[in-house]
């Protein structure tokens, strides 16, 4: 039973391996499409650059492209501290820095003009 598990712990260990998901760097190049982020992963970068081609009949037109993971993906603020943060507009920010605006408050009579 011992053993059965251990070649299952060993067989998940190297499947997950070989289908690791890929971090992104501001200076390896991508191909646009071809890598796939993960939002469970916690990542060193917000942004990277991908690379673009079109084809037309015999010519091939190739640029590169900044881009920026999904907002909400988990980010490092401090990878010495573990201090995880999420990608907002491609920028690691805190956890606890809102895009939604306050909720209405009732107004007083002092906005109505009493």
């Amino acid at each position: 039973m011992a053993a059965a598990a251990a070649i299952l712990c060993i067989l998940y260990s190297v499947l997950h391996a070989s289908f690791a998901e890929e971090i992104p760097s501001p200076t390896k190049l991508y191909n646009c499409g071809e890598v796939q982020f993960s939002p469970n992963l916690t990542y060193d970068h917000c942004k990277f650059v991908c690379l673009k081609t079109a084809h037309l009949k015999d010519k091939v037109a190739q640029w590169q492209e900044d881009m920026s993971l999904i907002d909400g993906y988990m980010c490092w603020l401090n990878k010495e501290s573990q201090e995880i943060g999420k990608c907002l507009n491609g920028k690691c920010v805190s956890n606890d820095t809102t895009t939604t605006p306050p909720p209405p408050t009732t107004p007083g009579p002092e906005d109505l003009g009493c």
